[in-house]
């Protein structure tokens, strides 16, 4: 309503289902968890989609830079971990051991359910873009993480030929 055409970071990032959330402030201490309590098939987040959809409002997905954060989630490659340099490196494996100590079933429910709000947004003819955004916890990669984002989004279920428009088309 207010006339915005794009929403960074996918479904990840949404505080719509927070409980007791305050208005016009960012629950801070909730980020961690926004989808804990989310039920993609339910009623309130089909009408957000619906919402979205009929506004033209695109959503970026950067599954690459979620998935980085969640423990039990593969980590970068050989060839990938020789770009870093040699602090770089070491940097990477110590946030990536403190967030593997992490609950995995956590990580991979929260990746469950964002994948699966992105896909319901393409089904219901949404305009879905990919983002790589080199942040987060250093694991996203020029390069490595744009096929990285287009392998999770076949992971969550897009074809290989949308997960491809996703990631080059739709940004164009």
């Amino acid at each position: 309503e207010m006339g915005i055409d794009n929403l960074e970071h996918g479904f990840g990032a949404m505080t719509d289902f927070v409980a007791n959330r305050q208005a016009d402030t960012c629950p801070f201490a909730q980020l961690a968890t926004l989808l804990d309590n989310v039920d993609p098939e339910s009623p309130a987040v089909r009408d957000l989609i619906a919402f979205l959809v009929a506004r033209q409002v695109a959503i970026t997905s950067t599954l690459v830079v979620f998935e980085d954060m969640a423990p039990g989630r593969p980590r970068l490659s050989e060839t990938a971990r020789a770009m870093l340099n040699a602090d770089a490196r070491a940097t990477y494996d110590s946030i990536h051991q403190a967030i593997d100590r992490g609950d995995p079933g956590q990580g991979t429910a929260n990746m469950a359910r964002m994948m699966r709000l992105e896909r319901l947004f393409v089904e219901a003819g949404g305009l879905l873009l990919a983002g790589t955004d080199p942040t987060g916890a250093g694991g996203a990669l020029p390069g490595f993480a744009s096929q990285r984002q287009i392998q999770l989004l076949v992971e969550a279920g897009l074809s290989f030929e949308q997960a491809v428009r996703v990631g080059t088309l739709n940004g164009a």
